[in-house]
């Protein structure tokens, strides 16, 4: 049975949608095979990125200029077919590319545009089941060996991606990652239905100004800015989105091996560094929990010497978030009864969330804060930034 799948990748203010059209043909190979098809039925599929408005208090230095466009960095998209619904959903071993790179022979696309995909799946009339959209930055894929980690038989709730090599921190730092699901009855369709593929990355990114040259404690100078966790970040995600409160459960604890794991993004500080001198760094980050550990913090700053690739922290910032933040817990630890003074200071990293200290043209001024910065974090990740990746 031959299916259409005509695919729209449309990116405005950090969102993306997927239009397709999945058409059903009745006839096999053998004309004899004509009336056991079902007859055409017309899906539309829609897969696009949150695009929610983030409405930022009073003191917020995150904006967004009017008639922002967003841009996409997706070259490659999977379709994977699961037999029935919900998180028990059974992976059938079925997953397509759907050539996005490849339709685009003139350079992909930045912005809005669309492909047509030719599926063929012998889907059985009146069975439910759920069709999952899987995208990546060019790489991303190969470097997760996906579809083929992906093994048959598996749930959906059970699905996940993983780094093949858990040393590879560069590839978590560059890489975005978009899931999507539908439930799909076989000519149950009534007009067209949406898949919304959501981002399954974090995004952290810090602008600054006012760094020192030389940190008194020391006299030493400052080589390196960089952003750090408390703790080696994840190398593994689960595809299906879990639950993410009263609890957070939405991540897999899969700590890299790398020896500075911890560190998501750094920029070089030059010798002749002005305190005018903007710099810019971030980076994207699998979904992360908070630290259970009331001594620990969840993000700092970090000014770093480095003496024969030796980094030394001269200086250590913590990171909090603003005030009245949905993601602060609270004093009582999210309902654990634990008095947390310092809640504001142990936050997870959440899929589709965006965490920003400053912008490159209102940055946090090193010289005027002393042990804390504040981050603003966008629920909806609409602005349209790409983190100032450092290769």
């Amino acid at each position: 049975m031959k299916q259409i799948f005509s695919i729209t990748m449309n990116w405005n203010c950090w969102w993306a949608v997927l239009t397709a059209t999945l058409l059903l043909v009745a006839c096999g190979q053998e004309e004899d095979s004509c009336e056991a098809m079902p007859e055409e039925t017309d899906v539309a599929m829609t897969l696009q990125v949150n695009t929610a408005t983030f409405v930022p208090g009073k003191d917020a230095l995150i904006t967004y200029p009017d008639g922002l466009v967003g841009t996409q960095h997706v070259s490659t998209v999977y379709l994977l077919i699961f037999e029935g619904t919900g998180p028990e959903a059974v992976y059938t071993g079925y997953a397509m590319n759907v050539g996005w790179k490849e339709y685009f022979k003139e350079g992909l696309p930045i912005h809005s545009d669309e492909m047509t995909y030719h599926l063929q799946y012998n889907f059985t009339r009146d069975y439910p089941y759920t069709l999952l959209g899987v995208g990546f930055e060019e790489g991303g894929d190969l470097a997760r060996n996906f579809p083929g980690e992906m093994t048959k038989g598996t749930t959906l709730g059970e699905m996940t991606t993983t780094l093949t090599d858990a040393s590879d921190v560069e590839e978590l730092h560059h890489s975005e990652i978009f899931v999507g699901q539908l439930e799909y009855v076989h000519n149950k369709g009534n007009g067209p239905k949406k898949i919304e593929l959501y981002r399954r990355v974090a995004g952290v990114m810090g602008s600054f100004k006012g760094v020192p040259h030389i940190v008194s404690v020391g006299g030493k100078t400052v080589n390196e800015l960089r952003l750090a966790l408390y703790a080696p970040q994840n190398t593994a995600l689960p595809l299906l989105k879990r639950r993410q409160s009263p609890y957070f459960e939405d991540f897999i604890y899969s700590p890299t091996t790398a020896a500075d794991g911890h560190v998501i993004s750094r920029i070089t500080i030059p010798d002749n560094v002005k305190m005018e001198d903007v710099f810019t760094t971030g980076a994207y980050v699998l979904p992360m929990a908070a630290p259970a550990d009331r001594k620990n913090y969840t993000l700092k700053v970090e000014l770093v010497h480095l003496e024969q690739e030796k980094p030394e922290v001269l200086k250590s910032i913590r990171v909090k978030l603003g005030q009245g933040d949905e993601l602060d817990h609270g004093s009582t630890g999210g309902g654990t009864g634990i008095i947390d003074t310092e809640s504001a200071y142990r936050f997870p990293l959440i899929a589709n969330h965006f965490y920003g200290m400053g912008t490159e043209k209102a940055p946090i001024d090193l010289k005027g804060h002393g042990e804390e910065i504040t981050i603003y974090v966008d629920p909806s990740w609409k602005e349209d930034n790409d983190l100032h990746l450092t290769e």
